[in-house]
């Protein structure tokens, strides 16, 4: 994979050398830079791309995970906000809008998010998965584990581990 990362790395390069106000271009290397965990230059490259446009969804998004990664929660809150604002049904939005809330700490917010993802979706891994996470923090441990039982359905390895603790815990 290190390759292929330098390989896309060089076009994205190349290709801001010809066009350095092209903000898809800079949206696309900040996502791979956010996928190498290499927080500082995806925001750099996501600023530069919301400077060009400040609506531009497609930036806001990938901006707001790195911000909560980086627990810079009340920007990350901003950027999820506007970006589900501009985009209403997207349900990657409104998930991650649900996890700012939940590292936030407050539970009825992000519960509502969560909801309103598996209603655009209701065969959402994520949605489920994180939806489980939020309420088995919440001590609501049979809602959690059907939330991951559903996301175990869909293939989350992880939930399905967490589904079978709560249930063994019982």
């Amino acid at each position: 994979h290190a390759g292929q990362f330098r390989e896309a790395l060089h076009d994205f390069n190349r290709a801001l050398d010809l066009d350095p106000r092209n903000p898809r271009t800079l949206q696309l290397r900040g996502a791979l830079f956010v996928r190498t965990g290499q927080h500082q230059r995806a925001l750099a490259d996501l600023g530069r791309a919301l400077e060009i446009d400040p609506r531009y969804v497609e930036a806001l998004g990938p901006r707001c995970v790195v911000l909560m990664r980086l627990d810079r929660l009340d920007e990350a809150l901003a950027d999820c906000e506007l970006a589900l604002e501009l985009k209403p049904g997207d349900i990657d939005h409104s998930i991650s809008l649900g996890m700012v809330w939940a590292l936030r700490g407050d539970g009825t917010r992000a519960e509502r998010h969560y909801r309103r993802a598996l209603q655009i979706d209701p065969a959402s891994a994520a949605a489920h998965y994180q939806y489980a996470v939020l309420l088995r923090g919440l001590g609501r441990r049979e809602e959690a584990r059907q939330q991951f039982s559903a996301a175990c359905a869909a293939r989350v390895p992880a939930a399905c581990a967490a589904g079978e603790q709560l249930k063994a815990a019982r």
